[in-house]
């Protein structure tokens, strides 16, 4: 204990450099920056130049017992064969799924939030777990939705990537704690084993829900989501899990190459995108119009499927409210009310 309390002492002391230690991603000196999570601390650093592994990287990261090292990634591959493992019910939305993982990789702005929702056996489930391979390899791959804002806060700063299973809906707390998770705004709660010092939490995390139906039923977490309705998968085509997973962790190192590939053509491409207007994720609009055009499709491709989300977010509010449904009745006779 003296030991450590002396430590301590010299480790925060006036002269001692101190380092902000991020959680799997962190920018710095204009790099982007992605933990391997392994035993030697490697890192891919990744610039406008391209990426590379980097075996002695800067003190970046911190690391959580649950985190599992990322496969290495290869030397060529494409972003775009995770669409081989997934069924989107709209093709249209095959660029907001590829735009939005790889987003995931940057930091520094709120990233929408993943709602998967379908027919039971549409492998809603299954593609959580694939994404959070892809960003955030865990031994816990699906959360459960914890009891209280101080238990989701303290889960939350763990994870990178957090991706909640099998919802049926969401308390009013959890969806404005989710949408604080989002934007970036503080969390606290009493530190232990003290009677009025502070735990702070502030972070801006990549947050995933699914569900038979759409978990999400207040406009402001709406509002910072994208909605992915997939589709049951036919009997012809199911697999047994083990085969589908060893055919995707084959996949994985291909399509982390493609995702590294593609942050850095968007870093290239990121100053140039010009907006007449954008909407309130304004900041994921600009970056996924530059990672669109990297990875085949082009800035308008994404700016219409993203548009036409918003306005399913829209409808999804209007039939949650009781108020608005009998509204949208009334109107259907009348041209006009007062």
């Amino acid at each position: 204990s003296s030991a450590f309390n002396t430590l301590e002492g010299i480790a925060t002391s006036e002269d001692a450099e101190r380092f902000t230690l991020h959680n799997r991603i962190a920018r710095h000196n204009g790099s982007l920056w992605y933990d391997l999570s392994n035993e030697k601390w490697e890192a891919i650093r990744i610039d406008d130049r391209g990426w590379e592994l980097v075996t002695m990287p800067p003190i970046l990261f911190k690391r959580f017992s649950h985190q599992e090292p990322q496969t290495y990634p290869a030397k060529v591959g494409d972003a775009r064969d995770l669409l081989k493992f997934t069924r989107l019910a709209k093709k249209e939305q095959e660029v907001l799924l590829l735009v939005a993982t790889i987003a995931s990789f940057i930091p520094g702005f709120p990233h929408p939030v993943f709602i998967l929702y379908g027919d039971q056996g549409a492998a809603k489930t299954t593609l959580s777990k694939m994404l959070r391979r892809i960003i955030d390899p865990s031994q816990i791959q699906s959360l459960s939705l914890p009891n209280t804002h101080q238990e989701l806060a303290q889960l939350l700063s763990h994870h990178h990537a957090a991706f909640f299973d099998n919802l049926s809906g969401l308390p009013e707390w959890a969806s404005d704690a989710l949408c604080r998770a989002v934007t970036g705004d503080g969390f606290t709660k009493r530190e232990l084993y003290s009677d009025d010092e502070d735990v702070i939490y502030k972070f801006q995390r990549i947050i995933a829900l699914n569900g038979i139906n759409i978990v999400a039923s207040r406009p402001d977490l709406l509002d910072r989501s994208i909605l992915f309705k997939l589709e049951r998968i036919p009997k012809y085509e199911r697999k047994a899990e083990q085969a589908f997973w060893e055919e995707f962790d084959a996949a994985l190192p291909g399509i982390l190459c493609g995702v590294f590939n593609a942050l850095k053509k968007a870093m290239d491409l990121r100053p140039g995108i010009k907006l007449l207007e954008a909407p309130r994720m304004a900041d994921f609009a600009f970056w996924g119009c530059a990672i669109a055009d990297s990875i085949g499709y082009t800035p308008q491709e994404l700016l219409d499927a993203y548009y036409a989300n918003i306005n399913e977010q829209h409808e999804e509010a209007i039939h949650e409210n009781p108020v608005a449904t009998v509204i949208m009745l009334l109107m259907e006779q009348n041209p006009q009310w007062e």
